[in-house]
């Protein structure tokens, strides 16, 4: 087992970094199953221990505490040897992923370096000048746009407003129709405005007049 661990540790790694992942990875899961073996052998032992103990046999008893002895010694070495692949796994995996952020920072260097060689120092310039340019204009056109929605929310809201006071508007001239009809009086009251109208008397027959009695005169 030591020899695995000073190979991974001290010889350099060769052909792919992938497949050293990989096999170290199963060694992993072997040491772990191996550990499990161990403990449960340890508390076997313990039990066996107890037996003994309880049954008066005392010398399989201290043969047993020797067997756990080693067991415990065995699973403490165990448990070093699975820190350190788990320690050069994660190592291994960092390296990887190191490697990869370094080809890519070279690259990105040796791009740089071609660039500058092919560019002059009036074209960077230039190119600034242009970016600066973009970016006012691109500022200006931002402002405006919001201006031009604010514009537009308010002229919204006063449209709607004006909408609003026509109908209010509308309803109150549709109530005053509808007040007088319900205030009518009943066709039994008499209208007050209006003047009463004069009944034509029938002509009264008048009896004729009576001839006036006229006294005689007397005679001288």
């Amino acid at each position: 087992m030591g020899g695995i661990i000073s190979w991974c540790t001290l010889n350099p790694l060769k052909g792919n970094i992938l497949g050293m992942i990989v096999q170290l990875k199963s060694q992993r899961d072997e040491l772990e199953e191996y550990r499990i073996c161990l403990i449960n052998r340890i508390e076997e032992t313990e039990s066996c221990i107890k037996d003994y103990v309880t049954h008066g046999n005392r010398n399989q008893a201290l043969l047993c505490l020797r067997k756990k002895a080693l067991l415990v010694d065995q699973l403490s070495r165990i448990d070093s040897y699975l820190y350190q692949v788990l320690q050069v796994i994660s190592d291994t995996e960092l390296a990887q992923v190191n490697v990869d952020v370094y080809k890519h920072l070279k690259l990105g260097s040796e791009l740089l370096s071609k660039l500058s060689k092919c560019m002059q120092m009036d074209d960077i310039e230039s190119m600034l000048a242009v970016w600066q340019t973009c970016r006012e204009n691109m500022e200006d056109t931002t402002c405006a746009l919001n201006e031009h929605s604010s514009v537009v929310d308010n002229e919204a809201l006063l449209e709607e407003l004006e909408q609003l006071c026509r109908g209010d508007a509308v309803d109150i001239a549709k109530n005053l129709q509808v007040a007088p009809s319900s205030c009518t009086p009943n066709s039994e009251t008499v209208n007050i405005s209006q003047p009463a109208t004069t009944i034509p008397l029938a002509p009264v027959d008048h009896p004729p007049d009576e001839p006036k009695m006229v006294a005689p005169l007397n005679s001288c």
